[in-house]
């Protein structure tokens, strides 16, 4: 008989609105953003339209400015500012599985939005979203991992992004670090 660990479990409801969430969700809008001005920009400028520069970068502002605002109120509104998440820390690794039913009724409709209205993006992005609904890290896996006591949280990165964002409690934070 093998004498394993017991595995360790909890459930935490990942807070949307934390330094970490707001400055990753203003980090990929920014770069969105820089993209797009990038591109068009390139364009003005290689037709010589050097006068549509200033409005262009205005317009692509109110856009980014705009969807950001509008991430912040599906966030508040209709995910509550949380997502509940179910962990279990184990001999083999660390498994995230999403509990929210709003968070996975949208994934589901971003899916058949997407099929039915022949949205390709949509669909891609239901889909993703659905595949990350249950994930997990094996500690034999190239990531490190950072600390955050005060606010009980660990952050599992490989070399260029957060593979898993681990919500502790107060009580079993010591023991999952």
């Amino acid at each position: 008989m093998r004498n394993e660990t017991p595995s360790l479990v909890w459930e935490a409801a990942l807070p949307l609105f934390s330094r970490t969430l707001l400055k990753q969700w203003t980090l990929a809008l920014t770069a969105t953003m820089a993209l797009m001005a990038l591109l068009l920009g390139t364009l003005f400028a290689a037709q010589g339209d050097w006068k549509a520069l200033p409005p262009m970068a205005v317009m692509i502002a109110s856009i980014g400015g705009g969807l950001w605002l509008f991430g912040m109120l599906v966030m508040a509104l209709l995910f509550r500012g949380r997502c509940m998440v179910h962990y279990t820390l184990s001999p083999q690794g660390l498994r995230c599985d999403t509990l929210d039913p709003m968070v996975k009724s949208s994934n589901r409709l971003a899916i058949a939005l997407g099929a039915f209205l022949g949205r390709s993006a949509l669909l891609g992005a239901g889909m993703i979203s659905v595949s990350r609904e249950s994930e997990g890290v094996r500690w034999s896996g190239a990531f490190q991992a950072r600390f955050d006591a005060r606010r009980h949280s660990i952050l599992l990165r490989n070399g260029w992004r957060t593979l898993l964002w681990v919500q502790c409690t107060p009580e079993n934070y010591a023991a999952v670090a």
